[in-house]
């Protein structure tokens, strides 16, 4: 079954680049891995594509419900606790 992510989904992040711990070290800032299993919601209605992993699909905006600074990690978009996800790693939930 095909999730279909819309404007206002409830998510559930279920890996990051398709895994649920980071396979190389990185740096506690980056570690996005931390997010597994946190919940958000999509808040753009544009789907994107990353451009040096054009084959993993498409990205979604999705801004956590889980304060993204009380976990270490840096925010790289205007809106807080809110990163680009690729689909694959997410579920949708009601």
């Amino acid at each position: 079954m095909k999730n279909e992510f819309e404007l206002g989904s409830r998510v559930q992040l279920a890996s990051f680049h398709g895994k649920i711990e980071s396979p190389e070290p990185v740096t506690p800032d980056e570690n996005f891995w931390k997010l597994v299993g946190e919940q958000g919601e999509i808040i753009s209605k544009n789907l994107k594509a990353h451009p040096a992993f054009p084959d993993k699909g498409k990205r979604a905006l999705v801004k956590f419900d889980k304060n993204m600074s009380d976990l270490g990690l840096v925010n790289h978009n205007q809106v807080p606790n809110s990163i680009w996800i690729f689909i694959s790693d997410l579920e949708q939930i009601d």
